[in-house]
């Protein structure tokens, strides 16, 4: 009889340990609540036991200038993301289609809010988000925030990054470029793995169309070579192979769980463009040293000036 007590506390203790171990659901959401001019935090969290990875937003609210309201992500004291919420979730030129989504990562549900995302964003200590919102008075905002701690490491696709891995967002906003120029998506001196990258471009001609994605990865050759410019790794022919489109386009905006168009309008003497590329699978790793990644306004004689809004997020470590 004790034997069998001893081994049904012996249980029950393992039983306990593991479940000390599994990781739990934290989070809170805001209803109605008044975003006043300014910065304003909305939810603060502290991690109490070992990785803690925020995993989805949602965000409510009606008021113009609505696309363009700054979220902003505090990492362990650190400001790591801080970017405009339509851009953030691949939206440009502050395009209202709904409902779409990128798979289960990011979409927009609603007219002009409803938008998701559930992207990882680790940290170990604390988390705070903010919004401050370009309207000179109140508007009322909705939001959810959520995420698990007593995690061991963040997954990109299948692949687990190192427990060190942050998410950090580079932005590129107004970018005024001449012809044939290259604008850096990022550059960074460390490991990393690229989460995703989002391009908007305003330009008075298609042929900007014709832009190159390249990488740059200081200590190997570039030998790549295109349209007179040699890079460590060409990505892509032109912009819209490397959003996975054709022909410029020719069948209008889509959205995927790889790649998607979330804005194209072209009349005479103008041409917009927004869209976003996922690396969730199709893996962008690179090792410390210097990495950037790289698009250029047009490839030959003919291009235009562009204006360009560059984001993109990158996991480090």
């Amino acid at each position: 009889m004790m034997n069998n007590k001893l081994l049904l506390g012996a249980l029950l203790a393992v039983v306990g340990a593991a479940t000390a171990d599994f990781p739990s659901t934290f989070g809170s959401a805001g209803k109605a609540i008044s975003l006043t001019p300014g910065e304003t935090e909305l939810y603060n969290h502290t991690c109490a036991r070992g990785l803690c990875i925020l995993r989805h937003m949602w965000f409510g609210g009606n008021w113009p200038g609505y696309d363009v309201t700054r979220l902003r992500v505090y990492t362990d004291g650190e400001k790591l993301i801080d970017g405009q919420m339509f851009l953030m979730h691949g939206i440009g030129f502050a395009d209202d289609d709904a409902p779409w989504s990128a798979g289960t990562l990011f979409g927009k549900t609603g007219s002009p809010s409803g938008v998701f995302n559930t992207i990882q964003i680790p940290f170990n200590k604390s988390i705070s988000i903010t919004a401050e919102t370009v309207s000179n008075k109140s508007e009322r905002f909705w939001w959810i925030f959520r995420g698990t701690e007593g995690e061991s490491s963040v997954m990109l696709g299948n692949k687990a990054l190192p427990p060190e891995a942050r998410l950090k967002l580079y932005t590129l906003e107004g970018a005024e470029q001449a012809p044939l120029s290259q604008i850096a998506f990022f550059n960074t001196m460390n490991n990393g793995a690229v989460l995703m990258n989002i391009l908007s471009v305003n330009a008075q001609s298609e042929t900007f169309l014709e832009g190159e994605v390249r990488s740059y990865a200081k200590g190997k050759p570039a030998n790549d070579c295109s349209m007179g410019v040699c890079s460590t790794m060409g990505l892509s022919s032109g912009t819209e192979d490397y959003f996975l489109g054709t022909y410029y386009f020719n069948r209008g905006k889509y959205h995927n769980p790889v790649s998607g168009v979330t804005h194209l309008n072209h009349t005479d003497g103008e041409w917009q463009f927004a869209g976003y590329r996922l690396h969730t699978d199709d893996y962008m790793l690179f090792p410390s040293g210097g990495f950037n990644m790289t698009w250029r306004c047009g490839e030959f004689n003919g291009a235009t000036q562009c204006r360009t809004f560059a984001y993109s997020y990158v996991y480090e470590w």
